[in-house]
C-alpha cells in the first residue's frame, strides 16, 4: 500500500482532484467538497493450494481509522483490474452506515489493521476502471486473493470542507497537508491554519 500519490503523480492528481466522478460526489455530500486522500492497495496473487487469506481485508468503517465530525465524507472505490470475488472484490454490509460509528479493534490476521464486526456481507464485484461510492460509516472489507492474477484498486476520499478530524485533535479537514477543495468554496474557519500545497509532478 501507498498513500497519497497526488503529490507526485499528476495522473492520479487529475482524477483525484477533477475526475468526472467529482459532480457525483457533490450530489452525495453536497456542492462543497474537499478531497482528502487516496491510497492504492495491491493484493497480490497467493498459492490456491496455501489457501492463503493474508491479503484479506476484515470489514471496517473509514470512519473507525481517521473519525470525522460531521461524518459527511465518501470513499470513492475504483477497480484498476478486474475484481470478484476469487480475487478478493469489495464487500459492503448494505445499511450499516445507519448505526453510527461502531467499535474497531486491531485485526487478527493483521495488527496493522482495523476491524469492527458485522453480518450480510455482499460481494461487489466491479470490472477495470468502474467505481462505487459509499458513506465513510458504511462497513466494507474485501476476501483474500485466491487467483493466479493480482488484484488492484484505489479509493479516494471526499468530504464536506467543514469537517474536523477528531483524530488529529479536531483540526479542520483543509488544514491537513493532504487536502484540496476540488468543488465550491471554503469559509477562512474551514481553511484554519492550511498550508499551500507544493507539488513535484511525476
Amino acid at each position: 500500500m501507498r498513500d497519497q500519490l497526488c503529490h507526485f503523480s499528476a495522473a492520479v492528481r487529475d482524477f483525484c482532484l477533477t475526475g468526472d466522478h467529482i459532480a457525483a460526489v457533490g450530489q452525495l455530500i453536497g456542492l462543497d467538497v474537499a478531497f482528502t486522500h487516496t491510497q492504492f492497495i495491491t493484493k497480490l496473487p497467493a498459492g490456491v493450494e496455501r489457501g492463503d487469506d493474508a491479503s484479506t481485508i476484515p470489514l471496517h468503517q473509514d470512519n473507525g481509522y481517521g473519525t470525522l465530525d460531521p461524518p459527511l465524507d465518501v470513499t470513492v472505490w475504483t477497480a484498476l483490474t478486474d475484481t470478484d470475488e476469487t480475487n478478493g472484490c469489495l464487500v459492503v454490509i448494505p445499511g450499516s452506515h445507519q448505526a453510527g460509528l461502531l467499535e474497531h479493534e486491531v485485526a487478527t490476521a493483521n495488527p496493522a489493521l482495523r476491524e469492527a464486526r458485522g453480518e450480510g456481507a455482499v460481494p461487489l464485484p466491479l470490472r477495470a476502471g468502474e467505481a462505487v461510492a459509499f458513506s465513510g460509516m458504511l462497513l466494507h472489507g474485501s476476501g483474500p486473493n485466491r487467483s493466479d492474477r493480482s488484484r488492484v484498486g484505489m479509493h479516494a476520499r471526499y468530504c464536506h470542507p467543514s469537517v474536523r478530524m477528531v483524530t488529529e485533535g479536531g483540526r479542520p479537514v483543509l488544514s491537513d497537508a493532504h487536502s484540496w477543495m476540488v468543488l465550491g468554496e471554503a469559509s477562512p474557519a474551514e481553511w484554519g491554519s492550511a498550508n499551500d500545497k507544493f507539488l513535484t509532478d511525476a
